[in-house]
């Protein structure tokens, strides 16, 4: 690689990369008042919802409790 193509791949991305950290507020009350089996009901619904608008590719899995975390693939600037 030319000294010119590193200082541009330096100040010119060719692709983003983003990371969803998703936590959803109060879970721990749903599973509480109705049970853990509700609550998973609750967490495959959101999956479910969020898959419908993120876009094709991205990735979301349960990182504990009630976070979610997901990835987005790169894509060109």
């Amino acid at each position: 690689m030319r000294s010119s193509e590193c200082s541009n791949s330096r100040t010119s991305p060719r692709w983003f990369l983003s990371l969803l950290l998703i936590d959803i507020d109060h879970f721990k009350h749903v599973n509480d008042t109705y049970g853990n089996s509700t609550g998973d009901d609750v967490l495959v619904d959101f999956a479910t919802r969020a898959a419908a608008v993120l876009p094709h590719g991205a990735q979301l899995a349960r990182w504990g409790g009630e976070c979610l975390s997901g990835g987005l693939q790169p894509h060109g600037a």
